[in-house]
């Protein structure tokens, strides 16, 4: 034998331990196929890959199991953390604490905050009574003041004002703007309501607070005239 033969023979020898120990110290996973299925865990029903049974988690190409914490219960779904807190919990990082309802308030109907109750409104974690003013009443919504003020009154400040309807005009039901409207035949100036003074051959409009020119007439300046 050589001596480069000899050479060439140790150094495949050394080149076999080397993957001999490499391959002795690499971890059972990373032999294991994607679609090799772990412990604590299924095949999809549909589609492909598998996932975890109910109560364990993936991490990588295993299932741990999901660590419940006091108060709280597994869910059912493959994804997020795997447990939800009781009803009258909410969760706080990896806990459940209770869900502290101040007085006047109520749990809210998912069990994990609470609302204030009618006639209160939410400041920071306390409920305080909505001070509703004279001619006032509380209404439904939990935005703005928590009030309204009746028919025939309108929001200034923190009071309802009574609204001044002038002659002939009459009471609107719209919450914006003035609160009142002119009649027909009338319109608005300032907080009066002044004729519409309709010349001749022209009629009120459609709204009646404005007149038109009849036809063949056409409109100049304030009056009606025939163009030819």
């Amino acid at each position: 034998m050589t001596y480069s033969s000899f050479a060439i023979r140790a150094a495949t020898l050394a080149l076999l331990v080397i993957i001999s120990t490499i391959y002795l110290t690499l971890p059972a996973s990373a032999f294991q196929s994607n679609d090799a299925i772990p412990l604590n865990a299924h095949k999809k029903s549909y589609g492909s890959g598998w996932e975890c049974d109910q109560g364990f988690r993936r991490t990588g190409q295993s299932c741990n199991a999901v660590i419940v914490p006091e108060n709280a219960y597994l869910t059912t779904v493959s994804f997020g953390r795997g447990w939800d807190c009781n009803h009258g919990y909410q969760t706080s990082n990896e806990a459940c604490v209770t869900v502290t309802v101040p007085e006047n308030g109520y749990l809210a109907p998912g069990g994990d905050d609470w609302s204030c109750n009618r006639g209160y409104r939410q400041e920071q974690m306390q409920c305080t009574a909505i001070k509703v003013p004279e001619n006032g009443y509380l209404s439904d919504s939990a935005l703005g003041t928590g009030w309204r003020c009746e028919r025939g009154y309108r929001v200034t400040g923190e009071t309802c004002e009574a609204i001044k309807v002038p002659q002939n005009g009459y009471l609107t039901d719209s919450a914006y703007g003035k609160g009142w409207d002119c009649e027909r035949g009338y319109k608005a100036q300032g907080d009066t309501c002044a004729a519409v003074n309709v010349p001749n051959n022209g009629h009120l409009n459609r709204s009646g607070n404005d007149w038109k020119c009849n036809a063949p007439y056409r409109q100049t300046a304030q009056r009606c005239t025939l163009t030819r």
